[in-house]
């Protein structure tokens, strides 16, 4: 792919830090493939995170889609 794009946008939302990385590439069907070490290591720290910073936790959403991945990271109660 010779027109590949990433998109970082970080935002905040009352008292939560959201963070959303979007790119154009091919997406991925994730019921037909094995999940790369990328994915799962970012689900582990994630899950990791959530045990030592209680009570605020972080949310991570994965979507694929024809036309790209977005992957959205949301903070709840980082900010004050």
């Amino acid at each position: 792919m010779t027109n590949g794009r990433i998109e970082v946008s970080v935002t905040r939302r009352n008292n939560d830090l959201m963070l959303q990385i979007v790119d154009n590439g091919q997406g991925y069907k994730p019921n037909e493939i094995k999940e790369g070490h990328g994915i799962g290591v970012l689900k582990k720290r994630v899950e990791l995170l959530n045990t030592v910073y209680r009570p605020s936790s972080i949310d991570l959403k994965i979507r694929s889609f024809d036309g790209g991945t977005s992957i959205l990271i949301e903070l709840n109660n980082w900010l004050e």
